[in-house]
């Protein structure tokens, strides 16, 4: 018994699983009420649904029945003189009657009252008349003839009209009064429905106050609240935000990917999870919407009931123009400041060449290549590596500036220079040692390799720099090539150059033009300069 009580004990209802009736079935009902009352209350007061022509037809008829049953037996008893009477006061009872007349089989009129032969008129038309009516006599032989009825018009009263076309009245009165009541019906509903008529005025307050723009809409997108910052977005249609779809905006459906269902507010209602960090770039809208800013950033956050079931969401736009103008000025001045250290190794290089390098053939200048070739004479003496130095400069070259002049001596010094670094190895060294002399220093170079390099220095002067000086007559081009190897009895690379230089003056003295090697047994010893204009 305990059991089957406990199973029958009343269980307080969940009302929250209970789900709010549609507003828009809400609406349907009460319209239909609306109506209904409507068609009721016109029927009350004005009869709409009674057919009063046809209720007076059949009244009138009935009168003239029974008026006519009285004369009837008044004619067959009496006098015509009777009959009259008969039919005065009938007329007298019965004020709607203008007029009686009783007219044989053959259409003569016998008796009547009134204005009857003026009032009657005949009609073969078969559809009922209000104004008169007819009932036949009759006798064993047939139809003796008919009594005839002519009624008076009917008193026009302040319905009259409305009582004659009952119909086209009915449809004017749904149209004012159904009209009337449902545009008040659905204002106070409408009203109902308006967030500013639920939601306190210290809430708008306080989603007014904040900095970004907030929207409140509800399960099928429909905007319930947006503050004044987003309503200041677009103010042209501030007003028209509450109950419109927030996907349909026009900025944002421009601006936001195709598919409302894209949109970050449905996919987070959806996922029931938050959205954050969409970024709008809205540069172009504001060309046409200068209210906009440049860049939004929305956050979403689905609303949830009791039971974690999304009954909306709230959605902020975060304007970040000045944050996105600030890191583009950032970005830019970053660029410029790369840009600037671009432009500073570039002249870092610059001057760098020009303090290494000799500004007429861009060869290295002596303090330059001393330093390098100091590096590269004390890697190969430590690693016993091969390594060669050349010696050259261009033969008889104070005859070549004293007879076509200075300009075309620098022409053949910078072509020399030229010719230089085109042939020569990315690892080797070039100097400009002075004047018209070059010092060449080749790393992992022997004997073999460093008369073949010479040599063919010396052919392809002879040849290249003579036929480039063609447009001036009688300028021959040559030069003489001293070298010298690393060997162990060398313990710097200036008794090397010096070595090398030997070797030049050898070849000078040979009678120029051709190489001469630096003897490594003889001690190198100072350079002895030539007479002026000899070399």
């Amino acid at each position: 018994m305990k059991k089957l009580l406990a199973r029958l004990r009343f269980k307080r209802p969940d009302w929250s699983a209970i789900q709010r009736p549609n507003p828009v079935a809400m609406l349907a009902v009460g319209l239909i009420a609306i109506c209904t009352s409507l068609l009721l209350s016109g029927d009350f007061f004005f009869g709409f649904l009674d057919n009063k022509e046809q209720d007076a037809q059949v009244l009138r008829k009935r009168v003239a029945e029974n008026v006519a049953s009285g004369l009837a037996e008044t004619l067959q008893a009496g006098s015509d003189e009777a009959v009259k009477n008969a039919m005065r006061n009938a007329q007298l009872v019965n004020k709607d009657i203008a007029s009686i007349g009783i007219r044989s089989a053959n259409g003569q009129l016998l008796i009547s009252s009134g204005e009857h032969r003026k009032l009657w008129k005949a009609t073969d038309s078969d559809k009922p008349d209000l104004r008169q009516a007819e009932v036949p006599l009759m006798h064993k032989a047939g139809k003796w003839g008919s009594i005839e009825f002519r009624f008076s018009e009917p008193e026009r009263g302040p319905f009259t009209w409305i009582e004659e076309h009952s119909t086209l009245s009915f449809l004017l009165f749904m149209l004012l009064a159904g009209g009337t009541s449902i545009f008040l019906y659905l204002k106070r509903a409408l009203q109902s429905l308006d967030p500013s008529s639920v939601i306190p005025e210290r809430v708008r307050m306080a989603f007014d106050a904040m900095t970004e723009g907030v929207v409140v809409i509800e399960p099928r997108g429909r905007i319930v609240l947006a503050n004044s910052i987003f309503r200041e977005f677009d103010p042209s249609r501030s007003n028209l935000l509450t109950g419109a779809i927030l996907s349909s905006v026009d900025w944002l459906r421009k601006s936001l990917p195709d598919g409302a269902e894209n949109h970050p507010w449905n996919v987070a209602m959806a996922q029931n999870t938050t959205t954050k960090g969409v970024t709008l770039n809205l540069g172009e809208l504001r060309k046409s919407l200068p209210s906009l800013p440049e860049r939004l950033v929305i956050n979403c956050a689905p609303i949830l009931d009791g039971r974690k079931r999304p009954r909306g969401c709230m959605v902020t736009f975060d304007d970040e123009t000045q944050l996105y103008r600030a890191n583009e000025k950032l970005t830019g001045a970053m660029r410029d400041l790369e840009q600037s250290q671009i432009e500073i190794e570039r002249k870092n290089a610059e001057l760098e060449r020009l303090a290494n390098h000799d500004f007429l053939t861009g060869c290295l200048n002596r303090r330059a290549f001393n330093e390098r070739a100091i590096a590269m004479f004390e890697r190969a003496r430590n690693e016993r590596r091969p390594m060669a130095l050349l010696m050259l400069d261009i033969d008889h070259f104070k005859s070549i500036n004293d007879r076509f002049g200075h300009p075309v001596g620098d022409r053949v010094i910078r072509s020399l220079g030229t010719l230089l670094l085109s042939t020569s190895r990315a690892r080797d060294l070039i100097g400009r040692f002075g004047g018209e002399e070059f010092v060449i220093a080749l790393p992992e170079t022997g004997y073999d390799a460093a008369y073949s390099i010479a040599e063919r220095i010396r052919q392809d002067v002879e040849k290249e720099l003579t036929n480039s000086m063609s447009d001036i007559p009688g300028c021959v081009v040559t030069t003489s090539v001293g070298f010298a190897t690393i060997t162990p009895a060398y313990p710097t690379i200036e008794f090397m150059i010096n070595k090398a230089d030997e070797a030049l003056y050898a070849a000078k003295q040979a009678g120029r033009n051709r190489v001469r090697f630096a003897d490594p047994i003889k001690t190198a010893k100072p350079v002895v300069n030539l007479p002026a204009g000899s070399r």
